[in-house]
C-alpha cells in the first residue's frame, strides 16, 4: 500500500487515534524492519526540538505538542505495514 494511501486511509485526528499512533511508534522502535533513518529522523528529531531552548511559541506549548504529534503520526505513517501489523498485535 502507498504512503498516500496510508495517510488517507489514517486521516482521523481523534486524541485515541493519536494515542495509538503514540503507543505504535513505542513498540516499532525495536522492530528490525522499521529503517534506522526513520527511527532517527521522526520522533528523536521531535522530541528533542520537545526538550530544547528553541521555540516558536514561547510559553507556549501547542508548538511542541503538535510538533511531536505530527511526528509520530509520520513515523506510523512511513514504517513498513508489516511493521505496524506487528505493533498493533
Amino acid at each position: 500500500m502507498s504512503n498516500k494511501k496510508l495517510l488517507g486511509k489514517r486521516g482521523n485526528w481523534s486524541p485515541q487515534q493519536i494515542l495509538d499512533d503514540i503507543v505504535l511508534s513505542f513498540k516499532m522502535f525495536r522492530d528490525p524492519k522499521v529503517a534506522l533513518f526513520l527511527k532517527l529522523c521522526l520522533p528523536i528529531f521531535a522530541f528533542i526540538y520537545w526538550v530544547s531552548p528553541v521555540d516558536l511559541l514561547v510559553g507556549l506549548p501547542f508548538d511542541d505538542i503538535g510538533i511531536l504529534v505530527i511526528a509520530t503520526r509520520m513515523f506510523v505513517a512511513f514504517s513498513p505495514q508489516e511493521a505496524v501489523a506487528r505493533a498493533r498485535k
